[in-house]
């Protein structure tokens, strides 16, 4: 059987059976949304009955739905941000006890705020300690059921955490295959490098790098051996180039392979290379473009009308022009521009504009020398396909052309493309008409990736409203 075979074969039986599965990112937001709305509830209704029956007096109400808002945000926002929701995956009582200490932590913030405003004069101790007594019970209770459902669904194969590939060994030990699928990791390809042919290999690499791009995978398991270490050398190069985490593993007649480790599902693996961003980092970007995509919608309406006028008055066509391009790891995505050129040329019929490119209008040389043209890509940042700052997206023409050429050159796409970017803030933007033009732009895509944070965002878009360097070589 041939390697395309094999991946193949075993991607289509993995896709068969995670039909009708959940993902557990969906059902930890769900949870974490009806642990908010039960906390705030029943701190609100706790404050209501005290103050009642106890002290026979009802402050402003406004204040203890304040009060029990912030406490349910507080609890389910902390819990989403330390990570603890995937604590209800493993077994034992780990998720119950976070839960119980994530409620104290928001308690003792409250109390500290009550005392800084003098608040605490107004709102008894004993409202406090109820509130702190049936939210901790509350969350218990809801974190017991969420738990034992969840570890229901997992021994039913219900629920996938994540997307696994295994590479090196393809005999899946059984006893591993359980505990894989305990935690929720659904195995969706698998591939021996034992039996590849040297003239094959090369055919097996590119193999490996497009299941992972073609089937979402995001974590790969790689056994090593003496045999094949050039080869798991060379896969480990070719695997950077995609969004995934990898885990090396030593081969099963090692001694290491009985050692406990911490790796996935227990395993002695070493994880020789993570995702770019992780999971809370990804959760904080997308947010943050997401506001800021509305807000600039809705700030930039009337501009944007004015341009569509300009562009429909100027010449004849669409208003938009939609291009493909590769987005976040190497799939094609359709981008939002204004219209800037006479001709709507896409696919392999691409040809890049160049400076006095004569198929620009009048109209569309204004846009492109002042980088209007790319603000119709705030829809694909609010349908989750671009980010406000990333490597821009290229026709993917000129990525096929460049890719040859340029070592990791889809590394750029382990990010979601961006508006602006750090290479156009550097003056990397326009025609790429040499090597050395698209090898100095990649560079600093790919330092962007390895480097990102919230701030370099922050001075990103900051730079490329205010500096000249953003707008050198539009055109």
């Amino acid at each position: 059987m041939s390697t395309d075979q094999w991946v193949g074969n075993d991607v289509s039986q993995g896709h068969a059976r995670l039909e009708g599965i959940l993902r557990f990112e969906r059902l930890s937001h769900g949870f974490a949304l009806c642990e908010t709305l039960a906390v705030s509830l029943v701190a609100v209704a706790t404050a209501d009955l005290y103050w009642s029956y106890a002290l026979e007096w009802h402050p402003d109400r406004s204040v203890t739905m304040a009060v029990g808002a912030a406490l349910g945000l507080g609890v389910a926002g902390l819990s989403l941000l330390r990570g603890s929701y995937e604590r209800a995956i493993e077994p034992g009582p780990g998720f119950l006890w976070s839960g119980l200490v994530t409620t104290l932590r928001i308690f003792t913030a409250l109390l500290a705020v009550l005392f800084v405003t003098r608040f605490d004069e107004g709102y008894s101790r004993g409202t406090f300690f109820s509130q702190f007594v049936t939210s901790g019970l509350v969350v218990l209770t809801l974190r017991s059921v969420f738990q034992r459902l969840l570890r229901e669904r997992l021994a039913k194969g219900r629920v996938e955490r994540q997307r696994l590939m295994i590479v090196g060994d393809a005999q899946l030990d059984p006893q591993l295959q359980a505990r894989l699928s305990a935690r929720g990791c659904h195995v969706v390809a698998r591939l021996s490098l034992a039996d590849t042919a040297r003239a094959d290999e090369a055919e097996t690499l590119r193999a490996i790098v497009n299941t992972c791009r073609e089937s979402g995978v995001e974590r790969v398991l790689v056994h090593t051996s003496a045999e094949l270490g050039d080869l798991v050398d060379r896969l480990l190069h070719d695997l950077s180039e995609t969004p995934v985490t990898v885990e090396v593993l030593p081969h099963r007649n090692s001694p290491l392979w009985r050692a406990k480790g911490d790796g996935l599902a227990g395993l002695p693996a070493a994880v020789v290379r993570n995702r770019p961003l992780s999971r809370l980092q990804l959760l904080l970007k997308r947010v943050f473009d997401f506001a800021v995509a509305l807000g600039a919608l809705i700030f930039l309406a009337p501009l944007l009308l004015a341009i569509a006028a300009a562009i429909r008055l100027d010449s004849k066509g669409p208003i938009f022009f939609r291009q493909t391009r590769h987005g976040y790891g190497n799939q094609p995505i359709r981008v939002f521009k204004f219209r800037s050129m006479r001709v709507m040329e896409d696919g392999a019929a691409f040809r890049q504009a160049t400076r006095n490119d004569p198929r620009i209008t009048r109209v569309g040389a204004v846009l492109r020398r002042t980088n209007l043209d790319e603000l119709p890509q705030i829809l694909n940042v609010l349908f989750g396909e671009m980010s406000i700052v990333g490597p821009r997206p290229h026709p993917i023409a000129l990525n096929e052309t460049f890719a040859k050429e340029i070592k990791l050159f889809h590394r750029r796409h382990n990010i979601r493309p961006g508006i602006t970017g750090w290479a156009q803030i550097n003056g990397h933007r326009g025609e790429t008409d040499t090597l050395k033009k698209m090898a100095d732009r990649i560079e600093h895509d790919l330092w962007y990736v390895d480097h990102w944070s919230f701030l370099l965002d922050l001075k990103i878009i900051l730079m490329t409203a205010f500096s000249r360097a953003a707008y050198r070589n539009a055109g």
